[in-house]
This record gives C-alpha cells, sequence and structure tokens, in this order.
C-alpha cells in the first residue's frame, strides 16, 4: 500500500494502482473488456445484449439496479404531483418554490461528508445504514395533511438520500472495469427509467381508480388522498430495499488500507476538475429547472390543461422510451465520448422544451415530452461516467460529494429563481432559463482538456 506521500506520482501508475487494490470478488471472471466488435453500426451493436448480461451478473450491480428501481418507482407515483398537493393542501406559489429550494439542497447538503466517510470506512455502510433510517419517515409523511410538516418530512427524507449518492456511484465504477463504466451507469439509469415509467402508471390507475382504495385510504389515512396512500407504500417497499443493500452489497476495494485525507483530496481537484465543477453547476441548475423543478406539472395543469392522472401518463411514457434508448445508451457513450454524449444529452433535452411548451393536449403534451426525458437520460450516464473516469479510487467518493454537493446546493435554489421569474415574464421563463444553464454547461466542458473523456 503506498503512503501519502507517493500521491505525487503519475496518473498511469495511478491507474495501474488502482487495478491492483481493487477488489470485486462478485465480477465475473470475463468481466475484463470484450474484444472489438466488427465494423460498422450493426457489428458495433451486435454484441451489446451480451455485454448487458456479462455486468448484470456482478452481484453488486443487480442489487443497487434492483433497490433503485424500487425506490424510484414507488417515490415518482406520487412525485411529480407533490406541486399540486402541496397547493390542495393550502401552499401558495411562492412558498411551493421554497419549498422545493428546501427539498433539493438536503439532498445535497451533506454529499461530501458522505463522501468523505465512505472513503474512509467504505461504500456499502453508507449505502445500506441510512436506507434503514427512510421507511417511518415516508410513512409519516403520509400520515398528515399539513403542507409544511409533509415536507419537512420528504426534505429529511432527500437529505437521508443525498448522504449515499457519492457512495453509490463509487461502488458502480468500482465494480465494473473502467471500460465498462458506461454500461454500468446505463445499468442504474435503466432502472431509474423503469422506475419513472411504473411509478407514475401506478399513480395513474390509482388516481383513475379511486373507489378502488377508498376503504384502505379511508380507514387509515387523514383526508383519504391517494397521494398520501403512495407516501406509506413508499415507506414500506424500503424495508426490503434496505435488507437488500445490507446483506447483499460488498465493498469492491480494501478502504481500511487507504489513509485519505484532506490534503489528497485538495490535491486531486486539477484544472480539469475545477473545469467540470464549474461545468455540473449549470447543468445542475438545469435539471433543477426541468425535471425535478416543479414547472412541468404546473404548466401542464394550468396551460395544456391536463388532468392530473394525464400528467402521470405523461411522465411513465418518457420513461417507457427512455428504457429502451437507455439500453443503447451506456454503448453510445463509450462510442462517441462521455464528453460528447453529454453535449448532445444537455442541448436536446433543453432545446425541445420549447416545442413542448405550445402542446395542446395530452397526446401533444406526450409526444413532445418523451425526446426531452430521453436526451435527458444520456446526459445522465454521460455525466456519470466523466465523474468516474476523471477521479481517483482513493478520493472518488469524496471528490464525487463534492460535484455532488456544491452544484446541488447552488442548484437548490433553482426553482425559486424560476418561480419568482415566470411571475414577472410568463410561465415559460423557467425553460428558457433552462436553455441558458445548457449552453453553459456545454461551455464549460469543451474547455476541459484531456483526453480520458
Amino acid at each position: 500500500m503506498e503512503n501519502d506521500d507517493d500521491i505525487g506520482k503519475t496518473n498511469e501508475n495511478k491507474e495501474t494502482d488502482e487495478e491492483s487494490i481493487r477488489e470485486s470478488p462478485d465480477k465475473p471472471i470475463d468481466a475484463s473488456p470484450d474484444e472489438s466488435p466488427p465494423d460498422g453500426v450493426g457489428g458495433r451493436f451486435s454484441n451489446i445484449f451480451s455485454e448487458y448480461a456479462r455486468i448484470i451478473k456482478i452481484k453488486n450491480v443487480w442489487i443497487m439496479g434492483l433497490s433503485l428501481f424500487l425506490l424510484i418507482t414507488f417515490v415518482s407515483s406520487w412525485l411529480f404531483l407533490l406541486p399540486l398537493f402541496l397547493r390542495n393542501l393550502g401552499a401558495l406559489k411562492e412558498e411551493i418554490g421554497t419549498a422545493y429550494l428546501f427539498f433539493v439542497l438536503a439532498f445535497s447538503v451533506f454529499q461530501i461528508p458522505g463522501g468523505y466517510i465512505a472513503d474512509k470506512i467504505g461504500r456499502k455502510k453508507i449505502i445500506a445504514y441510512p436506507t434503514l433510517i427512510l421507511p417511518p419517515i415516508y410513512i409519516a409523511a403520509g400520515l398528515v395533511d399539513n403542507w409544511v410538516i409533509v415536507m419537512a418530512f420528504l426534505t429529511l427524507g432527500n437529505l437521508i438520500q443525498g448522504i449515499q449518492i457519492p457512495a453509490l456511484y463509487s461502488l458502480m465504477a468500482e465494480s465494473v472495469d473502467e471500460d465498462d463504466r458506461g454500461l454500468g451507469f446505463s445499468i442504474l439509469e435503466i432502472s431509474l427509467a423503469l422506475g419513472f415509467t411504473a411509478g407514475p402508471l401506478m399513480g395513474f390507475f390509482i388516481l383513475r381508480n379511486p373507489g378502488m382504495l377508498e376503504e384502505i385510504v379511508g380507514k387509515y389515512l387523514p383526508g383519504g388522498n391517494p397521494i398520501q396512500l403512495m407516501m406509506i407504500m413508499t415507506g414500506i417497499i424500503l424495508i426490503p430495499c434496505a435488507l437488500l443493500r445490507l446483506f447483499g452489497l460488498k465493498d469492491s476495494a480494501k478502504h481500511e488500507d487507504f489513509k485519505v485525507n484532506i490534503g489528497q483530496v485538495l490535491k486531486a481537484f486539477d484544472s480539469n476538475l475545477i473545469l467540470l465543477l464549474i461545468s455540473f453547476i449549470f447543468y445542475g441548475l438545469m435539471v433543477d429547472m426541468t425535471f425535478y423543478g416543479p414547472f412541468i406539472p404546473l404548466y401542464a395543469k394550468d396551460y395544456i390543461k391536463i388532468s392530473e392522472s394525464s400528467i402521470q401518463m405523461m411522465f411513465a411514457l418518457g420513461g417507457f422510451f427512455a428504457v429502451f434508448f437507455n439500453i443503447i445508451s451506456g454503448k453510445l457513450t463509450k462510442m462517441m465520448g462521455s464528453r460528447k454524449a453529454m453535449i448532445v444529452g444537455v442541448l436536446g433535452h433543453s432545446l425541445l422544451f420549447i416545442p413542448w411548451l405550445f402542446a395542446g393536449n395530452l397526446f401533444e403534451a406526450a409526444a413532445l415530452y418523451i425526446p426531452t426525458y430521453i436526451f435527458l437520460q444520456l446526459s445522465y450516464i454521460s455525466h456519470d461516467t466523466i465523474m468516474s473516469d476523471l477521479t481517483d479510487i482513493r478520493t472518488r467518493s469524496t471528490v464525487i460529494g463534492v460535484f455532488f454537493m456544491v452544484p446541488g446546493i447552488i442548484a437548490s435554489f433553482s426553482p425559486q429563481i424560476g418561480a419568482q421569474m415566470s411571475n414577472y415574464f410568463g410561465p415559460a421563463t423557467p425553460f428558457v432559463i433552462a436553455i441558458i444553464f445548457a449552453v453553459l454547461t456545454v461551455v464549460y466542458l469543451l474547455m476541459i482538456k484531456s483526453d480520458r473523456i
């Protein structure tokens, strides 16, 4: 094991040592990259399913994928309707924007400490133990009908999940070979896309068939609101998710041998990482203005004039088609390079909201939303790959924590900015601002001088 004074060695030696200390007992012996496929587009994609089959056999990969799918399925059954639910409970538009500020901010604020601890004690503990705390939080959120208390519980849940993120992404990066990271993160995004398909569909059917749940809702929930029931169901499903992570995941490296310190972390931030951090700040501002902000459901409800259940269907269709695209997106990121893939994803996602604003019914809204979500998925996969490729195993979780926490804190103000600006310039303003953030994301990505991305 190297000493702290060896941290100045070349990147090439670091990569060699990283391979020597990586310990992935769950990885198949044949997990190394396959031989180069034949030339041509057909040849390049001919072995994609066999590559995914090889990656999914890795225990860490399928456990993280399955648990994320279950979590996202139940959270997204109510998440996209949360702004409307808060409004029904009495929250004003400005109050919803402020609530979302704290909601998003909580997800980011402890990611650096979470990443640093993961570099000290290992990834698994930081992923598994906080999940055990989440079930009672979501159950409690579903049992109250005061919007302030509801958001307090949901914000606490976001904070706890944020602690896990650096360890989760680090463990995925370290559970597969470096050349397979695009495929590994693609599996995570496929799991998320499937969840964002199944969850809104579940919410759609529950909202369309309230009588089916009337007895349960009326007996256990104040006000008999189906959204509250879905929050409680989220808490219940997180119990087996927590146990699966606790007993199934394995750390991929001997973290007890690492002597990570603040000096190493600071040294890791060269000019390329600083430019990437700035780029990711603008990327976070864009995503929190669009996908994670309250403006898509609010605009769809108030100006496209579609129902809450139809909004759920729109989100579900986006996730459904993104699943099929994500099957090739990992390979596409590998072929294009993660930087080019992210540029295409960011610009495609933001620009396609312009025609979406002119949708007149559910069919048009869904048809125009689907490509925006597909491009967003491409940007996610390439974002995760860039972040992993430019970090070292000894400080990876801490650095990833910085890359999530700093942009996340700044981006948490995005919904509030959008809410205020829309009051002055109209309801389409948040989407125009998102395009500006997208362009700035691309500008700083292009300034990075590295052949690793």
